[in-house]
């Protein structure tokens, strides 16, 4: 919405998230214990390439991430997928993320490859706060759920 176009993943880094959800009612300042930083929210468009790059190196150090499936088996890459189609090393996709992972923030740098970077001057704090007040007026309730987004088969190799 923010954006004008569907993003086909977002990605944000553990290290910007501070603290647990509590069970149960959700105050502001739980939120801001969550997301303490200043970081603005941005669109990064890349070729199939880079994505499946990125998501390589997910499958050994995974970050929060949605709209992707990595599936690693004995510590091995074994698939991926956005939106639950095969990527396109030829085709273009869009992740939203903050600009603190763009440059060096956690080693990510992911304005490299990119082809555009659309910037906005709103912190993701602002914006998840936004949503769950849509949601509250809309009488949905927030819940957690386990999906399959990142999958670890038998054992890991280091």
């Amino acid at each position: 919405k923010l954006f004008g176009r569907k993003a086909d993943i977002a990605v944000l880094n553990s290290g910007g998230i501070r603290a647990d959800v509590p069970a149960g009612n959700v105050l502001k300042d739980d939120m801001v214990a969550v997301f303490p930083f200043h970081n603005k929210l941005v669109l990064v468009e890349y070729p199939g390439q880079v994505l499946i790059d990125f998501l390589a190196r997910q499958a050994r150090r995974p970050q929060p991430y949605a709209g992707a499936q990595v599936v690693v088996r004995d510590g091995e890459l074994e698939s991926m997928s956005v939106g639950g189609k095969e990527i396109d090393p030829n085709g273009t996709y869009y992740m939203v993320t903050i600009d603190f992972l763009l440059g060096s923030g956690d080693n990510m740098r992911l304005a490299a490859g990119s082809t555009d970077v659309k910037y906005t001057q709103l912190d993701v704090i602002d914006v998840i706060l936004d949503y769950l007040a849509e949601e509250k007026a809309a009488g949905r309730p927030i819940s957690a759920q386990v999906d399959d987004r990142y999958v670890s088969i038998g054992e890991r190799r280091n």
